[in-house]
């Protein structure tokens, strides 16, 4: 018979070894206050433009998901490796390394990933957009 401290130890240690991090808990510790050129403006003025520009923690995306302008940063995590950007393909944003991708109508999940995308405020003025925390 197995005592009962062997079994509750061993429940313990599974417990233990399955658990993953997990939660959304991205914060950015990096103030974004940046101004689009007028170029990248322009881009992402028409439904579906989209640009990449610098700011945030890998670098940001901005997309017109055809009702409003989003920025998202180009980070999938706050484990993200600076030289592991996001990349566009098509209406997604995908991490080439894990596959995982994220719809940048909203920023939400579709594949692999768990958390939605870190977004940042953008607002208009002008013809430029404002990018900010």
């Amino acid at each position: 018979m197995i005592p009962i401290k062997q079994i509750a130890s061993l429940v313990f240690v599974i417990l233990f070894i399955s658990c993953k991090k997990s939660g959304c808990n991205f914060v950015s510790n990096i103030i974004v206050n940046k101004t689009l050129t007028l170029e990248k403006s322009l881009i992402v003025s028409k439904a579906q433009g989209w640009v990449y520009d610098e700011g945030g923690r890998c670098g940001l995306i901005l997309y017109n998901n055809g009702d409003r302008v989003l920025a998202f940063d180009r980070c999938a995590s706050e484990d993200s490796y600076l030289n592991n950007k996001l990349e566009v393909e098509g209406m997604e944003a995908v991490d080439p390394l894990s596959g995982a991708r994220w719809l940048l109508y909203d920023g939400s999940p579709s594949y692999l990933a768990e958390c939605p995308l870190y977004q940042y405020r953008v607002m208009k003025s002008g013809n430029l957009y404002v990018i900010s925390n």
